[in-house]
């Protein structure tokens, strides 16, 4: 099996994706793609899964209009105080979120979602709705 590695800027963090031979590589409508037919500055989905600090393995890659940034993954730490986030081994500042949601998609306040995640472990949405590399929204998830 061969692989590659390919660096992606995330919001000014950089993150090394692992691609390798079984990763399903596409663009939004489904139409199949090759690794090298995704540029700087594409928009991309990725599901993914950890392997160390900034590196996660890509078990499929989507090429996605850029209408938003959306991260889903698993709560590393976080700093009630200074309103961050550890996510696939990088802070994210989420100072900006204007809207926290439970589990149950009911707004919450910050705390709330901050003791929600306290001790990591949980798993997280965050969301950039208008790609400004600014995050507005952060939910829980199941």
């Amino acid at each position: 099996m061969s692989f590659s590695f390919t660096d992606i800027d995330l919001i000014d963090r950089i993150i090394t994706i692992r691609v390798h031979a079984g990763t399903e590589i596409e663009d939004d409508n489904g139409d199949d793609l090759l690794l090298s037919e995704l540029f700087p500055g594409y928009f991309v989905e990725l599901e993914a899964f950890g392997e160390s600090p900034g590196v996660i393995n890509a078990v499929e890659i989507e090429r996605e209009d850029a209408d938003e940034i959306r991260i889903v993954a698993q709560v590393e730490g976080s700093d009630k105080n200074a309103r961050s986030v550890g996510l696939l081994g990088i802070t994210f500042d989420l100072s900006t979120v204007t809207e926290f949601k439970d589990r149950s998609d009911k707004v919450i306040l910050a705390d709330a979602f901050f003791d929600a995640i306290a001790g990591g472990g949980a798993f997280i949405k965050i969301k950039d709705r208008d790609s400004d590399t600014l995050f507005d929204r952060a939910e829980l998830e199941d």
